[in-house]
């Protein structure tokens, strides 16, 4: 279906099934006649058949599909013919996936979306065959324009394209699919046949369709995904959500294409990323901490509406974002009329929630226990040692409360730094012993407060009231940090509901 592939694949773990491969040629002559193997792997396979498809030329490959410009001989007329590579034979999880983008395909019925005339997931030949669109993708499309010299489009052009496929893909969001993999490669151009075709020039002469549902992922929480732990999509166009193996459970996924929309929007308006880094590390840092760019700061000759657009598709917070890709579209289109969009804004609770969950409460309490209770630890041994220095005690004083230090420093300390580190290493029964310990450590100051202290009564009576007071008080801030810190971390996101109520978990 799609002209050019990334693919959706690259990255991904090597083949499971650990056949030799001898094992695998074996089992692709038993899948594949010799015929469609050489297709399949050749790059110029013409003349080449499956089933009633006459294989004429290449049109693009990746590391999961390949897709093939052919002829069917039954409806004589062209077609994106997509056939899995061979390696994907042998491979059930990645067999079954091509068989539910196929299945996924064939219910949509949308002009923005291309149209799968059919499909063979059973057979020894698996394929798809598809619309072909005549105008290449978007991606391909501005290549080709920089090439000739003709960098930008008009940004109207830009805006009426980008309304009818946020049109599409609101459509697949109803049919309870989201995509994923948004980007310039899959949103293919055919060229328009109405009646003002020929007043239209440049890409307003094209009319957009949305390919490859290869990483789509129904929005039914019944539904299993084989790789839902996996990175999947394109960095440049991924929501920060979408780095966050349980961020399906957390927020509306359709939202995720809507950050997707943004960015092609961003893009093709301005011909640059609103997502900077030189390198794979550095997009990913930047999609996940970086402020994003703003359109106005990028192109100052673009409507404000644009900017105001932009900012609504590419929010880190989710729940800034539209809340539909038809609203996307509708604001779009207010913005071709001269209309302006207003700036969607949320509540100090959901910027606080949205504040709550990006943060890695594990790291945070895990280091914050093992760097407060050394210190903790080491200032109550030194700042004894140098009350002797100063004569606030004597050293048999010293010596006599010594021992209990280094019990404290072995058991209570000891055990909170390997709760601490334990709790880094994500395990959850480190997270409940730091809060119950913390609780526990919690008792010592605050019963000094309320009456004697616990330990070290003899020590604390002789010496300043508000000295020891001072030593209270940074106990108990720190062990109280600790408890708030190891209960945050103990303490999941609750999963939101989508505008249906669905819950997303």
């Amino acid at each position: 279906m799609n002209e050019s592939r990334s693919d959706d694949d690259a990255g991904q773990d090597d083949d499971p099934s650990g056949l030799s491969p001898q094992q695998i040629a074996a089992k692709l002559d038993q899948l594949w006649p010799e015929n469609v193997r050489l297709a399949a792997q050749s790059n110029l396979p013409i003349g080449q058949r499956v089933a009633h498809f006459n294989i004429r030329s290449l049109l693009g490959h990746g590391a999961f599909g390949v897709v093939y410009l052919a002829d069917d001989t039954i409806e004589d007329r062209p077609v994106a013919l997509k056939l899995p590579r061979v390696e994907v034979l042998c491979n059930p999880e990645k067999r079954k996936r091509f068989s539910a983008e196929a299945e996924m395909a064939k219910q949509f019925a949308h002009p923005g979306i291309v149209e799968v005339f059919q499909c063979e997931t059973e057979g020894p030949t698996p394929y798809i065959a598809s619309a072909w669109c005549d105008g290449g993708d978007l991606g391909k499309w501005k290549a080709q324009q920089m090439a000739r010299g003709e960098y930008l489009p008009p940004w109207e052009h830009v805006v009426e394209l980008l309304a009818e496929v946020a049109d599409a893909v609101h459509y697949a969001h109803q049919q309870g699919v989201t995509h994923r993999d948004l980007k310039p490669a899959n949103i293919l151009l055919c060229r328009r046949l109405d009646e003002s075709s020929d007043e239209r020039q440049g890409l307003a002469s094209f009319r957009p369709k949305v390919t490859d549902f290869g990483l789509a992922k129904f929005n039914d929480p019944s539904i299993g995904d084989a790789c839902s732990s996996l990175l999947v999509g394109t960095p440049i166009y991924m929501a920060p959500e979408q780095f966050n193996r349980s961020s399906d459970k957390l927020v509306d996924p359709a939202l995720a294409d809507i950050y997707s929309l943004g960015a092609i929007l961003f893009e093709t308006l301005s011909g640059t990323s609103p997502i900077q880094g030189e390198t794979y590390l550095e997009v990913l840092s930047s999609i996940q901490n970086d402020s994003t760019l703003r359109l106005s700061q990028v192109r100052k000759d673009l409507p404000a509406a644009l900017s105001v657009i932009c900012d609504n598709c590419l929010h880190k917070n989710p729940e800034a974002r539209y809340e539909s890709a038809a609203r996307l579209a509708e604001d779009l289109r207010l913005c071709l009329a001269g209309e302006p969009v207003s700036k969607k804004t949320i509540h100090a609770v959901a910027r606080g929630r949205f504040w709550f969950r990006r943060k890695d409460w594990y790291s945070v309490a895990g280091w914050f226990a093992i760097g407060s209770q050394s210190l903790v630890t080491t200032w109550l041994v030194l700042s004894d040692f140098f009350k002797v220095v100063f004569g606030v005690l004597t050293m048999q004083e010293y010596l006599a409360i010594l021992p209990y230090l280094i019990l404290i420093a072995a058991t209570t300390s000891l055990t909170m730094i390997l709760f601490g580190v334990f709790t880094i290493k994500r395990k959850r029964w480190a997270v409940w012993g730091g809060v119950v310990l913390s609780a526990f450590n919690l008792c010592a100051p605050l019963s000094a407060f309320f009456s004697q202290p616990v330990i070290f009564d003899e020590v604390y009576n002789a010496n300043d009231p508000y000295f020891s007071f001072k030593i209270h008080l940074i106990l108990l801030l720190c062990f109280l940090s600790q408890l708030i810190l190891f209960l945050c971390a103990a303490c999941p996101a609750k999963p939101t509901r989508n505008k249906a109520g669905v819950k997303l978990s």
